[in-house]
């Protein structure tokens, strides 16, 4: 919930940028900016919509980094 400049904080990332942004926040220098989405990147894109769907809510756009 709170912003680590200068990045903004997760909650608003996802609300205002999309799923992917929140990857970027947490594990940016891993797992985004590699050319391609990685292996952890997408992985974590997979268990997002698993939950989204289980909660019965869509995922939104921008779900990679």
């Amino acid at each position: 919930m709170t912003p680590q400049p200068p990045k903004a904080s997760c909650h608003n990332a996802i609300n205002t940028s999309g799923f992917g942004m929140t990857i970027n926040i947490i594990n940016g220098g891993i797992e985004c900016g590699k050319g391609q989405q990685t292996p952890q990147a997408q992985h974590r894109i997979q268990l997002y919509q698993q939950f989204t769907e289980i909660l019965g809510v869509t995922p939104g756009e921008n779900l990679s980094c």
